[in-house]
């Protein structure tokens, strides 16, 4: 399933300044407004993340370590499945 161009953001001009999970490096990235988990990419190693809002902070997450929750592929994949009676 290919939802990488739906839920991919790049780095925007204005957003917020926090650090690269890979390479520790500061990136620019906006989260979704609506609280979903969104891919970015560092924009000095070039590495895929993911960028959460949560209540009180923004979490950026390495691909291995997020829980299906937080990573977009999986968490449309698992939200998708209904129920099969």
């Amino acid at each position: 399933m290919q939802t990488e161009l739906n839920t991919a953001v790049k780095a925007p001009e204005g957003g917020t300044d926090q650090r690269c999970p890979y390479c520790r490096e500061f990136t620019t990235f906006q989260p979704a407004a609506d609280y979903a988990p969104v891919y970015n990419y560092c924009t000095a190693c070039g590495k895929r993340f993911i960028v959460e809002r949560l209540r009180n902070r923004i979490d950026a997450m390495r691909l291995e370590d997020a829980p299906c929750a937080s990573d977009p592929e999986c968490r449309i994949i698992e939200m998708g499945q209904g129920d099969e009676e």
